[in-house]
């Protein structure tokens, strides 16, 4: 090999370099990770264009779920039923954020979620509809998630009775519950 084709060779392989694709972060991971550090931006990104920025938005709005962002994205939701995509997006941020809180099985989340009912029974009246709460998605949704957190709350009081009458002879009169 001469000299000029070593020349030409490394010339090459720096080009080769230089055009190499740089790794591309998707949408997804972006939006997920802007979400949970920023709920309002989170919020944003639930209509951004690309589907995937958008899951990724809601998922991420949901890993950092806490009544008052239900809340939020419930109001969201219901004042922009003409934007399809928004309405949609918000409507899987409260899902998934109902799933999270459920699976931390809190007594306040619990009396939280009766509470935010109430106030949905209580618009419902407002406009002469008393059935809205009944038929509003995210009420259904969140009385069957304030079910699921009784029966969470109830499987841990019968474990820690189960615990604590183990070694001994009698067993409490009423049982376990």
């Amino acid at each position: 090999m001469t000299e000029q084709q070593k020349v030409d060779l490394e010339d090459q392989q720096k080009q080769l370099q230089k055009d190499k694709p740089q790794p591309i972060v998707p949408a997804f991971v972006y939006a997920y990770s802007i979400a949970q550090l920023n709920a309002d931006q989170g919020i944003e990104l639930l209509q951004y264009n690309l589907a995937e920025a958008r899951r990724g938005a809601w998922e991420g709005l949901a890993k950092i779920a806490d009544i008052a962002l239900l809340k939020k994205l419930d109001k969201i939701r219901e004042n922009n039923k003409e934007n399809p995509i928004l309405h949609h997006a918000a409507y899987r941020a409260i899902d998934l954020s109902l799933i999270t809180i459920r699976n931390k099985v809190k007594k306040q989340d619990m009396q939280a979620l009766d509470a935010y009912l109430k106030q949905l029974e209580n618009i419902g009246r407002q406009h002469s509809n008393p059935d809205l709460s009944k038929n509003d998605p995210v009420a259904l949704r969140i009385e069957w998630t304030r079910d699921r957190i009784k029966e969470g709350l109830q499987s841990i009081k019968r474990v820690e009775c189960r615990a604590e009458n183990w070694f001994k002879t009698k067993w409490p009169e009423k049982g376990c519950p």
